[in-house]
């Protein structure tokens, strides 16, 4: 029996008789079949469910139901039976283990792969089989497939699982497998509708890579980054390159190309260094400065854009700060560029139909106001700060909800010299200085309303004159491809990601990779893992599944709605209003009031867009067009109609409330372009991808941290936090409250007086509004006291000595507070673990240099070389501080840049580490005496002779960074040649003792003449003697006796402080002695070495990869405001991975985790390049 709301061409009627029999029972039984399909996935089904929820859409189905009943008898023809098929291959494919790359078609700049050869290589080896089928476009060869241990073929039938990156060609698609790729169905897009109903009609899984996340944060996990970013930005180098020398000005910038012009995305970079150091050396045109750039936004796209930005000689600065500087009020030069970033803040404020309480609102409440109440506001960006901008970088997320960044009309006011902008740009020269526009988020006719279409890489910029006078009166014909035009240039591509297929391949593969195993050889949906599990939208027999029933809901009211079309009143905006209303709209049957209340109104409505909740819990969002036409007799005109009715529709919305979820309802002006079909896809298809980067925006409290100890490295970690949240990369709009705590309030005092603010605009800078650090000095000895500080923080920052983190870190584990820390993980704190991680708190350690940078840069390079095909056979990672050459003028070689104390415990440590496939164990009291040169000259610093010892247990990262093929593996610390041998012979002495109490009111002199059995009349002989008898070698013992004069140990004038063993004592020594002068400086050295082959590639030479990361101090690091390089590098990276925290970039509930995973490490170093801290990488051949 049929259902009584069957549609009729599913119905088994019967058959003209111009067929034959046998074709009827076909016809018939395929008829049937559909019906049962149909009804099986749910897509007859839906209308019934409308029905009896609905009475317009019921109205609908009663019609159909009507027709039904009467007899229906269509002609058919051999071509209709397609639509009543349903597909079976009879065999079904999934979880087969066999997975198909398809060749990608949807645009010839499409070169990107999911897949990698190296992650192909790695399936293959898990006894996976890969089908690629070939191309001769693909980044990536198809011999490099095949030498990966691929199958290149056309033919990919035997695949259970098809990848690629954009939509598969619908008459492509193979029955009864699983696909996976940016499907862009989600939302309903009407143009990609028939590629969903073929996908369900052919029982097909799809995964969309978009919906990938992590269930419990939601958070992305398969996406292409920062790549438009990255190539938004290089384009526009090269784009304003070439419009200066339109206007008669050769410039550096000429010298940089497209993206897609190089090989990868380091090339690319290497070329903007390069342009940098022009810029850096001969400066540019007068005329041209200051060059001032404005970036929109502060997600990945821009973090992205503002990363390639930061390669040239800049400076950042506040958005008040950028207008001075372009008015001359501040002095500038013409070898930098300034830039600023900008928030909602910065671009809108509120309208004359705001309420005046919201013009009070700061912070968090006024954005929270505008996103959602939008029409409350205006623009400001044209006439507060586009008059001084020279280049737009717009990364910001739009919508047709909100005001335009820059309209045509802004355009044209700006380009006017008698205009309202004309006194503004005369001051900043902007008639002189060309005007160029990055569109990167690429909203046709969106917030950059003049951008009037995509461009190609091949042909990326137009110019738009807005003063243009083109024959038809069409703004988009007053534009011209030639770069001496006057105007504005534009760069509009819609598709840069694919200008670096490679390094976005590499990063998508890296983030597909590690699911592809499971899917292959996943069975059902629920054999899928959890992240992927959430992105199919269609499960097994190709049905939606039940989080994306939205589709049919969407598919069913847009198809169902009853509308009727007045072409001739769209053109008048004054007769047409659009309003958007949000809420629980069927379950309350609101939407249906609504629109029954407009046509009572004697008004019509069309549904230009609607948006169903994904959830349960989530509300819809329906956008409705409502018109009208003059009627005869009316004694109200159309506009009086149509304002009456919204009024009225208001009251409605606000009196349902939380029976429709608490709805909302705003009012916009009709205007064809910005609410076309076309402009409403667009704005939709990316609205998805930037919900997050929105939701960041929106909380604007401050955010509170605590810092235990005000020790050297606190001053960049406080400075940093500062910074980051005052324009820049990874700049956060939100304020940052600090706390420092320490046990000594004089030296939190002194810090706090060390960082805060000084000079003219010191004032200023404590009561803005972008950052307001509020640093207190507060005694930590307290445990009530400590309690109550980690309580009240968003994150604890740990910079005490290593034996009290843990404690800090139970706090914090009680109290749900993340926490940092540069130290390593201990046992105790390795145990508190799922503590954390049950508490939902992440604590990240191992964050300063060593540990720290040395593992973020460390698994970078090791990623690098094996996604070359190489294999890691040695690998050494040696780092260490020391005082500059010239600063290195006493016996020992060094002076102390950290904790004293820390120094000489780290030189008591046992050593374990792997050498030629053998293990080698040091003992703690012996470690100094296995010191290795390290080569003369040392690479790429011939002054430095240096030494160095394994440091701590090297064997846990041969596991830990990837090394499985290793047969030498060793973590070891940097000194210069002779410490060691003095450390030594110290600590045969036994002056580095933490367990041995000192002598009570003793000199130095008695104290060894204790150690060595001696007496302080013949010291030196007592020495030599007990060092020569312990091992130590002649010329040793007198170089340690020497060190021992000039420390002041020899005199009985030396007294020995009142310490709890004699290493403190000799460390208190050490510290008085090992100073730095004003004026030294120090030295950090850091150097990765990988011995490395190719057994893929018979007859390749080994190759030796070096990391090296080198950094000096500032001159004025003693009693000056400088920083040591130590400090600088122990306190930049805390203080990112705090950033990071607060953000979210780095989720809490991970538990005690190190910088290990590509989540944390790759932003982190991100962060660090920007602030100058990048190891250089070199390769040469061995043999």
């Amino acid at each position: 029996k049929l259902p009584p709301f069957t549609p009729f061409f599913c119905l088994p009627t019967p058959l003209p008789c111009v067929c034959s029999l046998s074709l009827r029972h076909i016809m018939l039984r395929r008829a049937s079949q559909a019906v049962r399909s149909n009804l099986r996935k749910g897509r007859l089904g839906g209308i019934r469910a409308a029905a009896s929820t609905s009475r317009k859409m019921g109205a609908f189905c009663t019609k159909v139901g009507a027709a039904a009943s009467r007899p229906v008898v269509p002609t058919f023809k051999m071509a209709d039976s397609a639509m009543l098929r349903t597909y079976s291959s009879g065999q079904k494919m999934y979880g087969n283990g066999v997975i198909g790359i398809v060749r990608e078609v949807y645009s010839i700049w499409e070169r990107r792969v999911p897949l990698t050869p190296v992650h192909v290589r790695e399936l293959v080896k898990k006894g996976l089989r890969v089908l690629v089928q070939p191309s001769e476009r693909r980044i990536f060869t198809d011999e490099e497939y095949r030498k990966a241990g691929a199958e290149v073929t056309d033919d990919l039938s035997p695949a259970g699982t098809i990848i690629g990156v954009k939509q598969v060609q619908k008459e492509k698609l193979l029955p009864d497998r699983t696909y996976m790729f940016f499907s862009h169905t989600i939302k309903a897009q009407p143009e990609n509708m028939p590629l969903l109903d073929e996908i369900i009609n052919k029982n097909v899984r799809l995964v969309d890579y978009e919906c990938i996340v992590d269930p419990a944060t939601n958070k992305r996990l398969v996406a292409f980054g920062e790549y438009a970013g990255y190539a938004g930005m290089i384009d526009i180098l090269r784009g304003i390159g070439g419009q200066f020398l339109g206007k008669g000005f050769g410039t550096p910038f000429l010298n940089v190309g497209s993206t897609y012009m190089y090989d990868d995305l380091a090339q690319a970079k290497e070329a903007v260094i390069k342009l940098g150091e022009k810029i850096r050396t001969d400066g540019l045109p007068n005329a041209l400065s200051p060059l001032t750039f404005v970036f929109t936004g502060n997600g990945k796209v821009s973090r992205g854009a503002q990363e390639i930005f930061n390669l040239l000689p800049h400076r950042w600065v506040s958005p008040e700060e950028m207008v001075k500087i372009a008015k001359g009020e501040v002095p500038a030069d013409n070898k930098t560029l300034y830039a600023t970033v900008v928030g909602v803040k910065d671009i809108v404020r509120p309208n004359a139909s705001a309420p005046d309480e919201v013009k009070t609102l700061t912070g968090r409440d006024y954005i929270d106001y505008y996103y959602k109440n939008p029409e409350h506001f205006e623009a400001s960006y044209h006439d507060i700060l586009a008059p001084y901008t020279s280049v737009l970088v717009n990364c910001m997320y739009w919508d047709m909800r909100y005001p335009r960044l820059l309209s045509i009309e802004n355009m044209k006011d700006l380009s006017r010299k008698d205009g309202p902008m004309a006194e503004k740009k005369a001051e900043s020269g902007l008639y002189t200085r060309p005007f160029a526009v990055s569109d990167i988020t690429c909203d046709i006719g969106g917030s950059i309303e003049f951008n009037f279409g995509a461009t190609l890489p091949e042909d990326p910029f137009f110019m738009y004159n807005p003063l243009g006078a083109s024959l038809t009166g069409r703004e988009e014909d007053n534009v011209s491809k030639e770069m001496s035009s006057d105007g504005v240039l534009v760069g509009a591509v819609d598709i840069l990601p694919s200008e670096l297929p490679k390094d976005a391949s590499q990063h998508f593969s890296n983030a597909l990779f590690p699911f592809m195993e499971k899917v292959a050889k996943a069975g059902t949906v629920s054999d899928l893992p959890a992240e992927v599990r959430v992105a199919a939208i269609t499960q097994d027999e190709g049905a939606l599944s039940p989080a994306y029933m939205h589709i049919q809901r969407k598919r069913e009211l847009e198809s169902q709605v009853k509308t009727r079309e007045m072409d001739d009143v769209l053109a008048d905006p004054r007769q047409s209003k659009v309003l958007r209303v949000r809420g629980h709209l069927f379950d309350s049957n609101l939407i249906n009031t609504l629109l029954s209340y407009i046509e009572d109104s004697k008004l019509a409505f069309k549904i230009l867009d609607v948006d169903v909740g994904l959830a349960r819990d989530q509300k819809t969002s329906v956008l409705v067009q409502v018109l009208g036409h003059e009627e005869e007799g009316d004694s109200k005109g159309v506009e009086e109609r149509i304002e009456e009715c919204v009024q009225n529709l208001s009251g409605l919305v606000q009196s349902m409330g939380p029976v429709a979820g608490n709805p909302s309802l705003s009012v916009y002006n009709f205007d064809p372009k910005r609410f076309s079909p076309q402009a409403i896809a667009h704005f939709k298809s990316k609205e998805s991808s930037t919900q997050q980067e929105r939701a960041k925006v929106k909380d604007m409290s401050p955010q509170k941290v605590t810092i235990f100890g005000a020790g050297r490295m606190v001053g960049p970690v406080i400075r940093y936090l500062q910074k980051s949240r005052k324009g820049g990369v990874g700049a956060d709009e939100r304020p940052v409250y600090i706390t420092l705590a320490d046990v000594d309030p004089n030296a939190a005092q002194e810090m706090c007086r060390a960082v805060r603010p000084s000079g003219p605009d010191a004032e200023a800078l404590l009561k803005g509004s972008d950052i307001v650090p509020v640093l207190h000095s507060v005694s930590a000895a307290d445990r009530a006291a400590m309690e109550g500080l980690v309580q009240e923080s968003d994150a604890v920052v740990s910079l005490v000595p290593a034996q009290f983190h843990a404690d800090i870190a139970r706090l914090c584990v009680d109290k749900q507070t993340n926490m940092v820390t540069a130290s390593y993980v201990s046992d105790d704190m390795a145990g508190l673990d799922s503590q954390a991680r049950a508490s939902g708190i992440t604590i990240v350690n191992e964050v300063g240099v060593d540990p720290g940078i040395d593992h973020m840069s460390a698994l970078a390079l090791i990623e690098d070389i094996k996604k070359s095909g190489g294999r890691i056979e040695s690998f050494y990672s040696i780092c260490g501080g020391l005082p500059a050459p010239e600063a290195a003028d006493n016996p020992l070689g060094y002076k102390f840049s950290w904790s004293p104390r820390g120094v000489l415990i780290a030189g008591t440590n046992d050593a374990t580490y792997l050498k030629d496939g053998e293990v080698v164990r040091v003992e703690g009291k012996d470690l100094y005496a296995s010191a290795t040169p390290a080569p003369l000259p040392f690479p790429g610093n011939p002054s430095l002779a240096l030494e160095f010892i394994p440091n701590r247990n090297s064997l846990p990262y041969k596991e830990m960074y990837g090394l499985q093929d290793a047969h030498t593996v060793m973590r070891g610390t940097y000194r210069y040649r002779g410490y060691c041998d003095l450390l030594m012979a110290f600590t045969k002495l036994g002056l580095i003792d933490f367990a041995s109490s000192p002598l009570q009111s003793a000199s130095w002199a008695q104290q060894l003449a204790e150690l060595t059995q001696g007496s302080t009349s013949n010291l030196s002989s007592a020495i030599t003697s007990h060092l020569t008898t312990a091992g130590v070698s002649e010329p040793t013992a007198r170089r340690a006796i020497a060190a021992l004069e000039w420390l002041g140990t020899m005199s009985p004038h030396t007294p020995v402080a009142s310490t709890p063993s004699i290493a403190d004592g000799f460390c208190s020594l050490l510290e008085s002695k090992l100073q730095f002068q004003p004026g030294e400086k120090d030295i950090l050295v850091m150097n990765h070495e990988c011995v490395v082959s190719y057994p893929d590639e018979p007859g390749r030479a080994k190759q030796l990869f070096r990391s090296q990361l080198v950094k000096y101090g500032d001159n004025d690091c003693v009693g000056g405001e400088g920083e040591t390089a130590m400090a600088r590098l122990v306190g930049v990276p805390t203080a990112i991975a705090t950033d990071l925290l607060l953000r979210g970039v780095i989720p809490s509930g991970n538990g005690v985790i190190r910088p290990m995973q590509p989540s944390v490490y790759l932003p982190m170093l991100s962060a660090l390049k920007q602030e100058g801290i990048e190891c250089v990488e070199t390769a040469e051949t061995l043999y």
